[in-house]
């Protein structure tokens, strides 16, 4: 029996060191995956980056300027594509409080524009299929028609 107990003892001392063991990669593991995501993230905006120096750095005429700033920014949006981040833009869709955030109702004769995302004020942007950060928009409400007025002499 003593022989069995001792058996039994250094079974659950190896279980109880494999488990440690288990934490301690696991850990490790976690933040080696965190710090290759962001060098990834960090690696595909380096040369958004770089692109936005030289444009400052052209400086001259302020269509060269323009044009370089929407090539970075076409750049930008191309190093978010490749991390699994899209653009949200709901421009006369149907309001979702799970991909918009409504800043203001706009009034409106339209019963089709009822709920519909009238103009975008902040683009939205989702990455895999979540939204991170809503889209601030407006959104259209049908106008109440006033009740009329009850007729002068009328009794209720």
């Amino acid at each position: 029996m003593q022989a069995e107990r001792d058996q039994f003892r250094e079974l659950a001392a190896r279980a109880q060191a494999d488990g440690i063991n288990y934490r301690n990669w696991a850990e490790k593991e976690f933040k080696r995956l965190k710090a290759q995501g962001s060098e990834r993230a960090v690696t595909a905006l380096l040369p958004v980056l770089d692109n936005l120096e030289r444009a400052l750095e052209a400086g001259g005429d302020g269509q060269g300027i323009c044009q370089g700033v929407r090539m970075v920014r076409d750049q930008f949006l191309s190093a978010l594509e490749t991390l699994g981040v899209t653009v949200i833009d709901p421009t006369g869709q149907e309001f979702s409080p799970l991909l918009h955030h409504a800043v203001a109702l706009v009034e409106t004769d339209d019963p089709a524009q009822d709920g519909q995302v009238i103009d975008v004020f902040r683009k939205g942007y989702s990455m895999n299929g979540t939204a991170i950060r809503p889209a601030q928009v407006r959104v259209g409400r049908l106008k109440e028609t006033p009740e009329p007025a009850p007729e002068a002499g009328a009794q209720e």
